[in-house]
């Protein structure tokens, strides 16, 4: 079994609420992004959006090859205009947690 531990990878993990009933909207919203992304961030390994069973709540989990290609994808057009489409769907903000100075554990097999 072999691991992988680049110290350049750089991941995001975020939690969020959404208003029940705009959850179909907002999900084939970030089901656009997610294909806009995969075309347009060639350094984004990962990047996927999970529904937390019995809540109101996703959690996102984001994986670059390096911080410099997160903070691009981030300040992107195509980003930042896709926010602009739902944000007003959420109920609250983005709960970031980012994989820097050692904050983050456990492993991860290469494929």
């Amino acid at each position: 079994m072999a691991t992988t531990t680049s110290p350049e990878a750089f991941h995001a993990i975020s939690t969020v609420a959404v208003k029940p009933e705009h959850a179909a909207e907002l999900t084939k919203h970030w089901d656009e992004l997610c294909q806009v992304v995969r075309s347009k961030d060639p350094d984004c390994i990962t990047y996927m959006w999970f529904k937390i069973e019995g809540k109101d709540e996703y959690v996102w989990i984001e994986k670059f090859r390096t911080r410099a290609a997160y903070n691009a994808h981030v300040s992107s057009s195509h980003v930042t205009e896709s926010f602009g489409k739902w944000m007003h769907l959420l109920d609250g903000e983005f709960a970031f947690q980012r994989s820097e100075n050692g904050t983050v554990g456990g492993w991860q097999e290469s494929a």
